[in-house]
């Protein structure tokens, strides 16, 4: 049988372990060895919902051997077992591994590198500070991969121009959502308080000031701020909850604790409108989420998902519309106006759908043609 493996560089545990049950669950046709690490405090409970046995080989980096052991197990499926494809999921330079992860892929086989697909994250691609040495492998590493796995056009664009990669490709994948899309339902808002979203980490690419400025000056009456700040740069954390409660002392309410994605999606269902006032490519999977549970939400529309979004014919708003418009049209909801978001939502990124995409991929290599919101 064919052969994959899956090389992840970053710590991040939720979606890891999201994208490897899916991939037990879904025959893609072959056989698919994961290689992670992990954080001490992090419990392992990748596979769970697995129908098959996938091999996985992880470390948890609690010492010098356990490095080397990783970087041994690296080496011998890169240089030493045949695979027929390889793909990087985020390929970040700000981990203790980075150094030998990109020395070890850059001196993969010519062959083996047109094998190899960058699976965008957008914390690994934009507003990002890298070492010389470490962008050099980098930039040289994507200059002779096959491809970079995305959705956006924006982020491969992006690629090109900040590594000299002007050849390199998109390939249309995805990964699923942190929820399974397995019914359509829309859960309402029971509180009599509306609940507005912002932002979804403590990274302050979210730009949490420039709305929580813009919301004051409303002067809104019988409401609710939710700011989940479970993960991200402590510091700025810090700043954002401060600047919550002084503004809003009786209406704001943070998250600071990491919660599982079945909680998180009872949590959103809740919400009546988020607003993400990033200015980078991020929370693509929350969105989608929100659009699919026929929530009001905004983005700026300099945002290369924005421009996905509508390209499927999904109703989201741009963040300027909030100030420009004011609060009575921003507290609007028409409830028919998002009924189509679940529709398109389902048909392009159900479970079914995404693994459309990865199949098409591997049978052809080349990407999928688009789904659309008609």
């Amino acid at each position: 049988m064919a052969r994959i493996l899956h090389i992840f560089t970053t710590v991040d545990h939720k979606y890891r372990t999201r994208f490897i049950d899916f991939v037990g669950q879904h025959d893609l046709g072959y056989q698919s060895t994961f290689l992670y690490w992990e954080r001490p405090e992090l419990s392992d409970s990748l596979g769970q919902g697995s129908t098959k046995p996938l091999r996985r080989f992880s470390k948890k980096l609690v010492s010098a051997k356990s490095k080397i052991l990783f970087l041994i197990r690296l080496v011998i499926e890169c240089h030493l077992r045949k695979n027929d494809h390889y793909f990087l999921h985020g390929l970040f330079t700000n981990n203790r591994l980075s150094p030998m992860i990109l020395v070890t892929l850059n001196l993969m086989s010519r062959d083996q590198l047109r094998t190899v697909c960058w699976r965008i994250w957008g914390g690994d691609l934009y507003g990002i500070e890298e070492k010389p040495l470490l962008k050099t492998l980098k930039k040289r590493l994507v200059q002779r991969i096959g491809c970079a796995g995305t959705l956006l056009e924006g982020d491969v664009q992006a690629a090109r121009l900040k590594y000299e990669a002007q050849n390199l490709a998109r390939a249309d994948l995805s990964y699923p959502l942190v929820v399974p899309l397995t019914q359509k339902s829309v859960q309402k808002n029971q509180n009599d308080k509306m609940k507005i979203l912002v932002g979804n980490s403590a990274t302050p690419t979210n730009q949490h000031e420039e709305i929580f400025r813009i919301l004051a000056g409303f002067e809104l009456k019988n409401f609710e701020i939710h700011c989940p700040l479970a993960y991200g740069d402590t510091t700025y954390r810090t700043t954002i909850e401060k600047l919550g409660h002084e503004l809003f002392p009786k209406s704001f309410y943070s998250t600071q604790e990491l919660i599982t994605p079945a909680k998180y999606h009872e949590f959103i269902s809740t919400i009546d409108i988020a607003i993400f006032n990033t200015n980078r490519q991020q929370a693509v999977g929350t969105i989608l989420l929100l659009l699919y549970l026929q929530k009001k939400v905004y983005l700026p529309s300099s945002n290369s998902p924005f421009a996905y979004f509508l390209s499927l014919g999904l109703k989201i708003h741009d963040t300027s519309e909030i100030k420009r418009q004011g609060p009575e049209a921003f507290l609007k909801i028409d409830p028919k106006e998002y009924e189509m978001n679940q529709e398109i939502v389902f048909r392009n990124h159900s479970d079914q759908a995404t693994a459309d995409r990865w199949r098409a991929y591997l049978c052809s290599g080349m990407p999928r043609p688009k789904l659309r919101g008609s």
